[in-house]
């Protein structure tokens, strides 16, 4: 099972964020637009696991005394490696990163933890194109007024399934913060 940690976005959230987005798309048909329903903040890869009882005791142990917080929408900002991904970048909140923190230094099975944790949604892809066409793409994003706020009161533990080239995120576990 290819297993990870992520913010599990609220529906009504979900809505006004592609709301927010429909002239981005209607724009630009030619990129691949992540479905609403895939909308989620990854907090961590765990990637290929064969135990899932001892991921869900040890994210038990790890978010025992954690509260619940809010997430800020920020900007719309792009990551650039083999392609384009555009996403949702929040500001920052203490509260998050010290999740962030205790999840990538207490759970062993985190081989692919990355020290650079930026929260977003990702929201498309698309292939490279010249570097005249990137700059006037960040520009246009820079523009793009992103206004949602929602309060995390949960960190669910995803399997990530594919299908036919589609997708999906299955809720295998949901842990509660401010117990």
């Amino acid at each position: 099972m290819r297993l990870f940690l992520g913010i599990e976005i609220p529906e009504s959230i979900k809505t006004i964020l592609w709301d927010q987005l429909d002239l981005l798309r209607k724009e630009h048909p030619e990129y691949q637009w992540i479905p609403k329903e895939n909308y989620h903040i990854t907090l961590d890869f765990l990637g290929e696991q064969y135990s899932m009882q001892e991921i869900i005791a040890k994210v038990d142990s790890v978010l025992f005394d954690m509260s619940d917080f809010y997430l800020y929408g920020r900007t719309l900002n792009v990551f650039l490696d083999k392609n384009i991904k555009i996403f949702v970048e929040f500001y920052r909140q203490k509260k998050l990163e010290e999740l962030y923190l205790k999840i990538k230094n207490h759970i062993p099975v985190n081989k692919y933890a990355k020290d650079d944790f930026i929260p977003h949604i990702s929201i498309s892809q698309s292939r490279p194109s010249s570097k005249q066409q990137y700059f006037a793409l960040q520009k246009k994003l820079s523009k793009i007024e992103i206004d949602i706020e929602f309060q995390v009161k949960k960190i669910v533990l995803f399997q990530s399934i594919v299908i036919n080239h589609t997708r999906t995120f299955k809720k295998e576990k949901v842990f509660f913060l401010g117990k």
